[in-house]
């Protein structure tokens, strides 16, 4: 599934799979967007840049995706 983010009915970032198994990846960013990977207490768990991020270290369950000041919710399988 891609699950897409829509701000102000304007799509502006894909990611995929969702849920996801290893590598998360983002459409709409480029080589140097930072990417942050939120739990659901707020803790930062994985800061990246660029256009996936990967998902290999986290254990199964729901996280936030920060790309460019806008949260994605997906699921690590």
């Amino acid at each position: 599934d891609i699950t897409v983010l829509e701000e102000f009915g304007k799509v502006s970032v894909y990611i995929y799979p969702n849920p996801v198994f290893n590598t998360l990846n983002i459409i709409g960013v480029d080589d140097t967007t930072p990417l942050m990977v939120y739990n659901l207490n707020g803790k930062c768990l994985i800061q990246e840049k660029g256009t996936e991020v990967d998902v290999t270290s986290l254990l199964q369950g729901t996280y936030i995706l920060n790309v460019n000041n806008q949260y994605i919710k997906f699921i690590k399988k």
